[in-house]
């Protein structure tokens, strides 16, 4: 490939979207931008596809949850797209793995060219997790749509209920947290 890699501890000095979009065989990328972006697009998914953007604000979520200073975890993220905030923690020294579905394609590439693991499921009310086979000390998940959000059909404390009992008990290591899911910005971890 050619590319050179940083030094992690330099990352977490500088941890700027443009020095890690550098990190990123950029004609692989362009391809890609160019196969999915659909110009005018600011709502549905083709929205990642402006790469500089949502590196950023993936920076912005690992600066907000203090993952460039904590020590180095094992992270899975939910609902993890086209993985950009792997990416971020993976060139911070992080372990990550990725959770969500095979469509669209898009997200399935970039997780290949960003060099991420995920597996692909869909959540479903009241349906246990698969096995990952690890757990995990930090469990994060944002944006989510799993849940029915803006349907009739959105998640009773019940259906969260079970689906934060199955995470505890199946993908998190003893101490470790969770963040709720938010639509907007990050928070910060909570205990299970």
């Amino acid at each position: 490939m050619g590319q050179q890699r940083r030094p992690i501890l330099s990352l977490a000095k500088s941890l700027r979207a443009e020095d890690l979009l550098r990190d990123i065989d950029q004609e692989k990328l362009d391809a890609l931008r160019q196969k999915y972006h659909v110009p005018g697009e600011f709502k549905a998914w083709p929205k990642y596809t402006d790469v500089e953007h949502w590196l950023e604000n993936a920076v912005q979520h690992v600066r907000s949850l203090r993952l460039d200073r904590d020590p180095k975890l094992k992270i899975l993220d939910i609902g993890s797209g086209a993985g950009y905030f792997l990416f971020v923690l993976k060139q911070l020294g992080h372990e990550v793995f990725g959770l969500d579905l095979a469509e669209p394609s898009f997200y399935g590439e970039m997780f290949e060219l960003l060099g991420l693991e995920r597996v692909i499921w869909r959540i479903e009310s009241f349906e246990p997790l698969p096995n990952l086979s690890r757990k995990f000390d930090l469990i994060t998940a944002f944006a989510i749509c799993f849940n029915g959000h803006g349907s009739e059909t959105v998640w009773s404390p019940k259906e969260w209920g079970f689906f934060l009992d199955d995470l505890n008990h199946h993908c998190l290591e003893p101490g470790g947290s969770r963040c709720p899911c938010t639509q907007s910005r990050a928070v910060r971890p909570l205990h299970s």
